[in-house]
C-alpha cells in the first residue's frame, strides 16, 4: 500500500500546526478566504506571481474549500503574515536557457 505525502502531512501537521518562536503554520480554514482574496488581489504580491488574476479565476478561488495541503502562516496574535500549500500545480515553470 502506498501512503501519499498529503495523507502523512495532514497527520503530522493537523491539528495544532506547528509553531515556532514568531510564527504558527496551521491548516486553512473558510475563515482564512477573505485573508487569501486580499492576497490575491494585491498588486504587490501578484508582481511575484505572474500579475493580475482575472474575475473568472477570482470567482473560482471564492468557491474554494480549504483542505488538505492549505496553511495559513500567522503571527501569533493572529495576523496573518501569508499562506503556502504544498501538492501538484498545473502551472509550469519555464525552463531556462
Amino acid at each position: 500500500m502506498r501512503i501519499g505525502l498529503g495523507a502523512i502531512m495532514g497527520q503530522w501537521l493537523d491539528p495544532a500546526g506547528i509553531s515556532t518562536e514568531r510564527l504558527l503554520v496551521r491548516a486553512s480554514t473558510r475563515d482564512d478566504l477573505p485573508a487569501m482574496e486580499r492576497t490575491w488581489l494585491d498588486p504587490e504580491v501578484r508582481r511575484y506571481l505572474g500579475g493580475p488574476i482575472s474575475a473568472e479565476m477570482l470567482e473560482r478561488r471564492r468557491q474554494l474549500r480549504p483542505g488538505r495541503g492549505m496553511f495559513t502562516v500567522t503571527l501569533h496574535d493572529a495576523t496573518v503574515a501569508g499562506f503556502c500549500h504544498y501538492g501538484r500545480t498545473e502551472r509550469r515553470i519555464p525552463e531556462r536557457k
